[in-house]
């Protein structure tokens, strides 16, 4: 019988022949290894994030508004958002002889106060008249009743209807003074006694009127008659010096120096006088 021997390719080693005849088989040949696996890819990079908005700027803070008395232009710059006489003020001040400015009002920068009696900076008064100290306006040279009454100062020698009347009729009498006339009453000083009132300073009541008259040989030389707030009048005769360097300072109301044939005439201070006259 014939021995067939068979030619067999094994897959994935050498082409060698098998040996089918009796006796043990060959060892197998090794697989083949197996490819490397590829490389994963590399992941990509995170975005970068954006960048904050910037922040708004805060509001400037606002004016800081002025108190009373302080210079304004207008009034939306004052605390009490009124303006008056380039001040700011407590109130409107809009009345008749008012003022906020103490150069006119003669008070307190920033309150209204009434302008004083006998004045009219801002002429709001009609002609011939003033301001009366209250916030209206009364006549210059006007003459209100003075109160009076009792007793009668001890200054006067006699009063009637509310004026006091000083004598200097005798020699010397009211010389060198002083002569002061008593408040509340109008007042009447006569000096006629030769120097009766030499070197003597007289003062003239407030708000009432107040007359001298200068009647006598040098009676009134070197007299002072000092004026206040109501009307004042010095009559100076033709005696002999009379009113010879006799000086009359006048107050804020009508002021008045006559002279009668006078040659030795007064000096007047017409101040603030709302009428002045001098000889």
């Amino acid at each position: 019988m014939l021995t067939v021997v068979s030619c067999a390719m094994v897959a994935g080693i050498d082409k060698d022949y098998i040996d089918v005849s009796d006796g043990n088989g060959g060892v197998g040949g090794t697989g083949a290894m197996g490819g490397t696996g590829g490389t994963g890819g590399t992941g990509g990079t995170g975005g970068t994030g954006g960048t904050g908005g910037t922040g708004g700027m805060g509001g400037t803070g606002g004016t800081a508004l002025k108190g009373n008395g302080v210079p304004c232009t207008g009034p939306d710059e004052c605390e009490s958002n009124l303006c008056v006489d380039e001040v700011c003020c407590d109130t409107d001040c809009s009345g008749l002889c008012e003022a906020c400015v103490a150069a006119t009002s003669g008070g307190t920068s920033g309150t209204c106060t009434p302008i004083p009696v006998l004045q009219d900076p801002d002429s709001e008064c009609g002609s011939g008249q003033v301001c009366s100290g209250a916030g209206d306006c009364i006549t210059c040279g006007a003459e209100p009743t003075p109160p009076g009454g009792e007793p009668c100062p001890a200054a006067c020698d006699s009063c009637a209807d509310g004026v006091c009347v000083i004598l200097c009729d005798g020699n010397k009498e009211c010389s060198p003074g002083p002569v002061d006339c008593p408040a509340d009453y109008a007042c009447d000083v006569q000096c006629t006694g030769n120097q009766g009132c030499e070197s003597a300073v007289i003062s003239c009541p407030a708000t009432y009127p107040c007359n001298v008259t200068c009647d006598g040989n040098t009676t009134c030389s070197n007299a002072t008659i000092n004026c206040s707030t109501g009307t004042c009048n010095l009559l100076c005769t033709g005696v002999h010096n009379a009113c010879l360097n006799t000086t009359l300072t006048c107050g804020v109301e009508a002021c008045v120096a006559t002279c009668n044939n006078a040659t030795d005439l007064p000096t007047v201070n017409c101040g603030s006088a709302c009428g002045c006259v001098s000889c």
